[in-house]
């Protein structure tokens, strides 16, 4: 019986190639082998998780931070003189973030006939995220794993026009880089990430949790969080 190969159109497997590949300055061009009764490798698989997660908790959030900071170039603004203007693109990322998750959500419950979870986007992503390998084990599987990874990392756009937008840009438009703490929240059942963002960001540095009503601690409250996390682990 032959392996289906991975459908998420980002799979490339080192060293495997197709068969009129003419493998100069080519590191791989063909995806890793599916998983066992689904349609994506479970690297694949996995990811689908993981950005569901991404999106309905750091990436969501962060947005809002974005939403009355719109001295980056090119962003649009609405709003008066008189009135604090709104970052439109901010505001049309999460709307977009809210509107796709929410979908997946719909799908899973319509098909195997679960709950819904609470309106709040932390817990939406981390319910999409328990039923990633059901997921994968769909024939929609690489649909799921793109959009899912082009809403989380990349530019989304849609099918049926030439509009496009990236999340991530929005919510960093100066850069960031985003890491796992690897240590839990002392407030909540959150997990801590730290957010680094470039020295010339009107935003600061911070860390904050992932947890359904996020806690935040910028630089100067570091030793603060130092003591809570010491605190709860001693």
């Amino acid at each position: 019986m032959t392996r289906l190969l991975c459908a998420s159109p980002r799979c490339l497997a080192p060293g495997r190639h197709h068969t009129d590949c003419p493998r100069e300055q080519c590191a791989g061009c063909q995806p890793r082998q599916a998983a066992d009764g689904a349609y994506l490798c479970p690297l694949h698989t996995a990811r689908i998780g993981e950005d569901a997660q991404t999106i309905g908790g750091t990436l969501y959030h962060d947005l809002s931070l974005m939403l009355r900071n719109a001295t980056a170039a090119g962003q649009r603004v609405s709003g008066s003189s008189t009135a604090v203007g709104i970052n439109d693109d901010a505001a049309e990322a999460r709307k977009l973030i809210r509107h796709v998750l929410v979908s997946w959500v719909k799908l899973i419950c319509d098909v195997r006939g679960v709950h819904p979870p609470a309106g709040h986007l932390t817990l939406i992503g981390a319910f999409i995220s328990r039923h990633h390998t059901w997921l994968a084990a769909q024939t929609f599987a690489g649909d799921c794993s793109a959009e899912l990874h082009d809403l989380a990392y990349g530019t989304y756009g849609c099918p049926h026009c030439d509009w496009r937008v990236s999340c991530r840009r929005t919510a960093y438009p100066t850069g960031a880089r985003v890491g796992d703490l690897k240590h839990g929240c002392p407030l909540c059942p959150g997990h801590l990430k730290a957010i680094m963002r470039p020295q010339d960001s009107l935003l600061p540095h911070e860390v904050c949790c992932d947890g359904e009503q996020p806690h935040r601690w910028d630089s100067t409250q570091w030793r603060q969080l130092d003591r809570l996390v010491a605190k709860v682990a001693a």
